[in-house]
């Protein structure tokens, strides 16, 4: 009963962090928004990425981080688990500012982070509409060729004891077609602060480990190949979260 009050009492005081870091910094970046020309929303991105920095911060939650981000102005596909809606809050706040990533349309509907979503570019997507799915594949393709780095989140799902699940083949398809990079990052235990279905947060110190860029045979899309890549980078996410499992 007591956890649950104090809980509840943290609980409160991260979403009122939110909601005064997000003023406080949404004022002068609105004012100007309008007139940023194309790189709004890069621009915006690295508004964002200060405000989460400093909202995790002030609620205790600042990472510790493990390994490197690439120095190379290339673009990289970063492939992150997932454990809750915390994890974009720390990608925003620890990626290089300007990466694109899709997201189910619901995220957009949260107040104030589905806001800053729209204006950093991010591309909502219908789960389960193949059309849809079409088109932000060809979204992406356009995007990287542009050498903007992508985040993909290749379970599809959250999971709910912090293991990694099935790495979808569909997902890193967009890696094979352009030839990209994919950088896999580990986060735990998001999972146990924000729990799938609760609206009590428990702080707990997280961790994030950054691997190293996987490389494959490009030209070859077979099925067979393209699912081996995607079973090792299954082991590449599973390898990184022994290391930093609490």
């Amino acid at each position: 009963m007591i956890k649950n009050m104090l809980y509840f009492v943290y609980s409160v005081y991260f979403f009122i962090i939110i909601i005064a870091i997000y003023i406080l910094f949404s004022i002068p970046i609105l004012l100007v928004y309008p007139f940023l020309g194309e790189k709004k929303h890069y621009y915006y991105s690295v508004f964002a990425k200060y405000w989460a920095r400093t909202i995790l911060v002030l609620v205790g939650l600042d990472p510790k981080i493990s390994g490197r981000l690439p120095q190379s102005q290339s673009p990289f596909i970063y492939v992150f688990n997932h454990q809750s809606q915390l994890d974009i809050l720390i990608a925003l706040a620890f990626l290089p500012a300007g990466f694109l990533f899709v997201a189910k349309e619901e995220l957009f509907k949260i107040p104030l982070l589905g806001d800053s979503m729209r204006r950093c570019g991010y591309i909502p997507i219908k789960r389960n509409e193949a059309r849809k799915a079409n088109e932000t594949l060809r979204t992406l393709r356009e995007l990287i060729d542009k050498g903007t780095s992508i985040l993909i989140f290749p379970e599809g799902t959250r999971s709910l004891d912090g293991q990694i699940g099935l790495v979808k083949r569909g997902s890193i398809m967009v890696a094979f077609e352009t030839q990209t990079p994919l950088l896999p990052v580990v986060i735990n235990p998001a999972y146990r602060i924000m729990p799938k279905g609760s609206f009590l947060l428990r702080p707990a110190r997280i961790r994030l480990q950054i691997g190293v860029p996987l490389l494959f045979d490009w030209e070859n899309r077979d099925r067979a190949y393209t699912q081996e890549a995607s079973a090792k980078i299954q082991g590449e996410l599973n390898q990184l979260l022994q290391k930093i499992k609490c």
